[in-house]
Parts: structure tokens; C-alpha cells; sequence
């Protein structure tokens, strides 16, 4: 857009070859998009610098989903925030119809783009809500992973413990592995797991 205008007196000039009627019907069932973002308002305001898209053949659509929300998406990679109670991936013991974080966002690129792939760079438990990271193709993924031990060093979790914990803060160090199932667990074994070192402090106390 190079000036300041309205959505379809813009179409009207952008696509002059088809008639008033048919933009309209574009703009109705979504196929028209201002930054990214369905539009189906005769005077949506445009500014300069907006982008326009038309797809003549399918509806634009927004990501919506009740158990992830999407946070970021470019060329290379997709950030989620999964919601609590969703695996991220399924594994040889879930049901291959069960919806998992994975299937609802390559459902999501392949509405996009058909042929669009989709990788797992890493995992969040079924139980953990937070943000997840995919990527969209071969490189990203393996230039993620190569290096995510140098980028992650750290995790913050917020949790809701049952019980009653003795100290406001303290450390609690642990051995954790992995089963065929990818369900991680804790273990006292140094030789059978990675160590893993959580340093608590408690926010505020209820009943139980």
C-alpha cells in the first residue's frame, strides 16, 4: 500500500480487470489478507506500508486452537505455548488419532503450505505448560538441537506443589532418564541418569 486508503477502494485499483461484485465475494469469505491478518470489511483503514494479499483459490486463515496458543512464526521455526494435560508428541503407547502439539500445528503448516514439513527440536512434559519450539525444516532443526544445550542453560518453572515444604528455598539435586516412552522420571542411580539440579524458593503458601 502506498498511501493511506481503504481496503476495497484499494482492491478496485490494485485489480481493475475484475468486477466490484467479485472483490466483494473476495472479501466475504476471507481471501483477502491485510499484514497477515483476514479481512472481510469493505473499509478496513489501510495505511502505507501494509501488505495485501489475495488468494483466489483458498480462505486466509488465523491459528486458533483452545490447548496452544502460537507465540512466534517465521520461515525457520514455529514457538508455541502448549497448554497443561497435552503431550507434545505421540509415543509408541498413545493412540495414533490422540491430539498432541505436534499434529495440531503441522495440521496448521500443511493448511499453509501442503508440502510443508514439520520437526520436533524439543519436548515439554503432557503435565507442563509452556513455550515449545518446532521447526520448519531439516536445518533449523539440527541447528537448534546442536546447540540447545549451549542456549538453554537455564528453566524456570512455576508450579503448584500439594503438601507441605519444610524450607521457603532450597536445592534439590536428582538423577533423570527417560523411558521407550519418552516419560522422564527421577532416578537415584548416577550411572542411569543425567543430574539435574532444581533450586526452589517458595512464593506463597496456602491451605494444603
Amino acid at each position: 500500500v502506498g498511501s493511506d486508503t481503504t481496503l476495497l477502494p484499494f482492491l478496485e485499483s490494485a485489480m481493475a480487470d475484475r468486477k466490484r461484485s467479485d472483490l466483494k465475494t473476495l472479501l466475504k469469505y476471507n481471501h483477502v489478507a491485510v499484514n497477515g491478518i483476514p479481512q472481510s470489511l469493505n473499509s478496513f483503514e489501510l495505511f502505507a506500508g501494509d501488505k495485501v494479499e489475495v488468494n483466489h483459490t483458498r480462505e486466509f486463515r488465523v491459528f486458533s486452537n483452545r490447548r496452544v496458543q502460537l507465540a512466534y512464526e517465521d520461515t525457520d521455526i514455529i514457538v508455541i505455548e502448549k497448554g497443561y494435560g497435552l503431550l507434545s508428541m505421540a509415543t509408541e503407547r498413545t493412540d495414533r488419532k490422540e491430539e498432541t502439539a505436534y499434529s495440531i500445528m503441522r495440521e496448521w503448516v500443511k493448511w499453509t503450505h501442503p508440502k510443508q514439513k514439520l520437526f520436533i527440536v524439543h519436548r515439554l512434559d503432557q503435565n507442563t505448560s509452556g513455550l515449545m519450539m518446532m521447526a520448519k525444516n531439516i536445518d533449523a532443526k539440527e541447528i537448534m538441537q546442536h546447540n540447545w544445550n549451549n542456549m538453554v542453560l537455564n528453566r524456570k518453572y512455576i508450579a503448584v506443589v500439594e503438601g507441605y515444604i519444610d524450607d521457603d528455598s532450597g536445592v534439590i539435586r536428582s538423577y533423570l532418564t527417560e523411558n521407550s516412552a519418552h516419560e522422564v522420571y527421577s532416578t537415584k542411580n548416577p550411572e542411569e541418569g543425567k543430574l539435574a539440579v532444581t533450586r526452589y524458593k517458595v512464593l506463597k503458601r496456602g491451605q494444603g
